[in-house]
């Protein structure tokens, strides 16, 4: 059991108890362990035979394995220095995947965020690159100061340690050696709420890697196109009017059951590293939001927060930037429901108005005949998609603000995308169809 200790086949297990049934994700764990792990022989060679099988019931002194041939290494590099066990062999250790997986290949790389991970590679195809959390030593979702991240490090280590700042895989100079001390408590502009930040400390190369990765609400501008195995969509990273993006299935699967007008969140990275093309970001990652539809919010602070049913929930860094609330003062929040939009780790991702089932009318006529003064309401004849006409009462006040875009006295009375006459004549006749909700 020391010696299993000692070469790591209890690394990210030590909450895992020994008379407990074990998740598939454990048992992942102790299989990619073992593969990691060195070798050990024993000096004694002390056996016994059950049916046919060799048992060794007492070993002896036990010692590393070790090989001088480098281009053996293809899990670790790692050579013998003061392994803590009796050992008289030097060179490189021989791990169990470099004896009996001799075509699998461990490659010290970069995830597209630029976390320290590995890749793996079985004979010439690629299985995949996953982040090195062993070196992780903090994770924040909210905004980081250098006092947190000195907290963290310890004065010595942010000394000693070359810094590397990365924000959605693009080398950033926000957060380095000489910002990370204890009397800096400001937040750092890349890092806030929903941003999640991780840091990562590599003892043997003596570095510090720190990564920002933002998350963005987006919309899909039309259907998954089958043919070009692409998904088209709207980004909201600056502004409500958001940044086009295609995503192809081949570099992010899942996305084929994703239909227009359909929202979704998503991590993009920065390319080309080192290539010519720094600055050109792609997404690298589609995700569903956690959303609340047909919610009232009692109050809010534009880009800041919402209280709906007496719980408030921040906007995320990069939530305010689809945000229907600014349109309404908070004295009309009662008018209308919005659907919320979360993140992964609980801040808004974005608010849109609630516009329910959508049924459609068709305005025939309206009887504004009479004396305005005091009126509220005017009737109308209503034609609906099964055929029915009925009569309606209009609510005049609250049509003319929706109706009347370019607002009383504009140059032009036609209906059009601009202008919507307000109503305010019994013999005005809409003959349209208006999107109505019931």
């Amino acid at each position: 059991a020391s010696i299993g200790m000692e070469v790591g086949l209890h690394n990210g297990l030590e909450k895992m108890f020994g008379s407990a049934e074990i998740s598939r994700q454990e048992a992942a764990q102790m299989a990619l362990n073992a593969i990691k792990a060195p070798l050990v022989e024993y000096d004694n060679d002390n056996t016994i035979s059950v049916n046919g099988a060799t048992v060794q019931i007492n070993g002896g002194g036990a010692k590393f394995v070790t090989t001088t041939i480098a281009k053996q290494q293809n899990i670790s590099d790692r050579t013998l220095t003061n392994a803590g066990i009796n050992n008289t062999n030097t060179g490189y250790l021989v791990e169990f995947g470099e004896r009996y997986l001799p075509n699998l290949r461990l490659v010290t790389d970069d995830d597209d965020f630029d976390r320290p991970s590995h890749t793996w590679i079985y004979k010439s195809e690629e299985i995949g690159t996953y982040v090195d959390y062993e070196n992780l030593v903090e994770t924040f979702t909210v905004g980081v100061t250098g006092k947190d991240l000195y907290d963290t490090l310890g004065s010595s280590t942010i000394k000693e340690y070359d810094v590397y700042y990365f924000v959605d895989g693009e080398a950033k100079d926000d957060i380095k050696t000489s910002n990370m001390i204890r009397t800096n408590t400001k937040e750092y502009e890349t890092t806030g709420k929903g941003v999640l930040t991780q840091v990562f400390v590599d003892h043997d190369k003596k570095a510090i890697t720190i990564t920002s990765i933002h998350t963005y609400l987006a919309q899909a501008q039309s259907d998954y196109n089958e043919k070009k195995g692409t998904l088209s969509l709207k980004v909201f990273k600056d502004d409500a009017n958001g940044t086009a993006k295609t995503v192809d299935v081949e570099e992010v699967p899942g996305i084929e059951n994703y239909k227009k007008d359909d929202y979704v969140l998503v991590n993009w990275a920065e390319i080309g590293n080192n290539s010519g093309t720094n600055g050109k970001y792609e997404i690298v990652a589609v995700s569903d939001p956690e959303t609340q539809s047909d919610v009232k919010i009692s109050k809010y602070s534009e880009e800041s927060y919402v209280v709906t049913g007496g719980t408030q929930y921040d906007y995320g860094k990069r939530g305010i930037y689809k945000n229907e609330l600014g349109v309404y003062a908070t004295s009309s929040l009662k008018d209308h429901s919005y659907i919320l939009y979360f993140d992964q780790y609980g801040y808004l991702a974005g608010v849109r108005e609630f516009e329910g089932t959508k049924n459609y009318l068709f305005l025939a006529a309206y009887d504004g005949t009479g004396s305005h003064m005091g009126v509220k309401t005017f009737p109308g004849a209503a034609v609906f998609l099964d055929g029915t006409m009925e009569e309606i009462q209009i609510d005049v006040t609250e049509t003319n603000k929706n109706l009347s875009k370019a607002g009383k006295g504009a140059a032009s009375n036609e209906i059009d995308a601009n202008n919507y006459p307000y109503l305010d004549a019994g013999d005005n006749q809409y003959n349209r169809w208006f999107p109505i909700s019931r």
